[in-house]
């Protein structure tokens, strides 16, 4: 690994890490839905934002009001709300569960410095382009600019992922460069549902963890996807990721044996205690484990 990255990542003391859902799309058709939303909607306007000003909103057909970062509007087949930011914060776990449809779901974890490092998305820039395939070069890119700071760009807008890695202070102008810096994940289409799913699963089952758990738990998904493709975090944590399946790109041993042990096992256990262990090795390419024979020399290349 190149000693100047490592030489960051090793020497950064933080202040604080924060990890949180970041934006919310959300969706109902069912007059029931449609009800619960509506009057969850109004309950957010009166509690979370009671002398903020109210203005219109239009949206791909949807018709209604946007306050801050807090929306919902309607539609004659559907009703629509989309919370980003502090409103995301404190009202996702309310809305969550009203949701027939996720089509956006963000996570995002922000990393506060004792001290400021400056031009780290830059740094994490050229030392991803010096270990990956060329053809995947152009899934990267790096902006930097007085309006958003230090930024590195993972991935395509359009596609069902999207990730950005950076100086959050600059951005949202509330420190001098390099003080913050934030990690997010934007998961459209078939993730944003997945995702979705899975956290309304949690939330359903079991509330306790909204302050503790779920925080690691977006923490360790965030971590492992910018792992995955190349980008070591600034902070480590032991939990469990909220996604099997983050399509991640596999560049070295710890990190294969982190994909592993996070989303492989689970089900590979399950498959164990329904006694398809055999079927499990055969698949893995281990049946030669079956016979108790020594494993297959590999060949020299």
């Amino acid at each position: 690994m190149n000693p100047t990255y490592v030489s960051c990542v090793d020497q950064i003391n933080l202040l604080d890490v924060t990890a949180d859902v970041d934006w919310l799309t959300i969706t109902t058709k069912t007059n029931k839905g449609r009800e619960r939303l509506f009057t969850e909607a109004a309950a957010i306007l009166e509690t979370i934002r009671p002398n903020a000003i109210v203005k219109k909103w239009a949206f791909r057909g949807y018709a209604g009001w946007i306050c801050e970062s807090a929306r919902w509007g309607t539609r004659p087949d559907s009703d629509i709300m989309v919370v980003s930011g502090h409103d995301a914060h404190a009202t996702w776990r309310r809305l969550l569960p009203l949701a027939e449809n996720v089509s956006r779901l963000d996570l995002a974890c922000t990393c506060k410095l004792f001290y400021p490092w400056p031009k780290l998305a830059k740094i994490c820039f050229d030392f991803v382009m010096g270990i990956i395939d060329f053809k995947e070069r152009r899934l990267y890119s790096h902006v930097e600019n007085s309006r958003i700071g230090d930024t590195l760009y993972i991935g395509s807008r359009s596609s069902p992922q999207f990730g950005r890695f950076y100086d959050k202070g600059v951005e949202s102008k509330t420190a001098a460069p390099g003080h913050i810096w934030r990690y997010e994940i934007e998961f459209k289409e078939h993730r944003a549902r997945a995702l979705g799913k899975e956290l309304q699963k949690i939330l359903g089952e079991n509330p306790e963890w909204n302050t503790l758990l779920l925080p690691a738990m977006i923490a360790k998904t965030v971590r492992l996807w910018y792992r995955s493709r190349g980008v070591e975090t600034l902070y480590t944590i032991e939990a469990k990721p909220l996604l099997s399946d983050i399509s991640a790109r596999i560049t070295s041993d710890d990190i294969i044996l982190e994909w592993l042990s996070t989303q492989v096992a689970p089900s590979v256990q399950g498959l164990v205690d329904r006694e398809k262990t055999d079927a499990v090795l055969i698949a893995l390419g281990l049946d030669w484990l079956l016979q108790g024979a020594a494993a297959p020399e590999v060949a020299e290349v």
